[in-house]
């Protein structure tokens, strides 16, 4: 072999170990799209969860309502702006409320639903935005963010869709809560208690009654 091919040679499989020619990456599939032949992005919940699909994939809330889109086909929000988006493209969808309304979220992506006393009052929240008892205590939360009572059980909901937290209430010294058996025994069936008021309306019943 001359000079000259051996050079050739030579240099060929120095560039070949030096600068191995690029591997074919995978190319990642086309998105779907919806009827009007837009293309549906994908939509998660703030934890990074896929939102559920209809049988046309199209993203939908737990009420099985579609996702609207604007002109564009970029998936909108309830106040009707195109969401954010995270890091790898996909479009974050709030939580939301009963009402409809988007709820905040604590350090870890769940949501924080409002709780308030039997009246209607909203607890107060402490510097992260998470409600709190009167003590200061933070309300305790299954893994999906509703609030528990201390029998891990979620809190009852009202009409606009806030967890209603009841005080405690002392009868006589002893811890009395609607719903829970009553001390000593006595049918306290005809109390209502509110954070404000605790009424008795068997006036055959004389108690010390205590908001604590």
């Amino acid at each position: 072999m001359s000079s000259l091919k051996w050079l050739i040679v030579s240099t060929l499989i120095y560039l070949s170990t030096a600068y191995p020619l690029q591997e074919e990456l995978p190319t990642r599939g086309p998105f779907a799209t919806d009827e009007a032949g837009r293309v549906i992005y994908p939509i998660t919940w703030p934890n990074g969860k896929l939102l559920n699909t209809d049988d046309s994939d199209n993203y939908v809330l737990d009420d099985d309502s579609i996702i609207q889109k604007d002109d564009y086909g970029k998936p909108m929000g309830p106040d009707g702006e195109v969401l954010p988006t995270d890091k790898v493209g996909n479009y974050i969808h709030p939580y939301l409320g009963k009402n409809g309304e988007p709820l905040p979220t604590d350090i870890n992506n769940r949501p924080i639903y409002p709780i308030v006393s039997a009246d209607g009052t909203p607890f107060p929240t402490d510097a992260s935005g998470v409600y709190v008892k009167s003590d200061g205590s933070r309300f305790v939360t299954d893994s999906s963010g509703q609030p528990l009572d201390n029998d891990n059980v979620p809190l009852p909901t009202d009409s606009p869709g806030s967890y209603v937290a009841w005080e405690k209430v002392l009868v006589d010294g002893k811890p009395f809560l609607p719903g829970y058996p009553s001390p000593h025994g006595l049918d306290l069936s005809w109390i209502w208690v509110e954070l404000v008021r605790v009424d008795i309306f068997d006036s055959r019943m004389s108690l010390s009654l205590t908001r604590v």
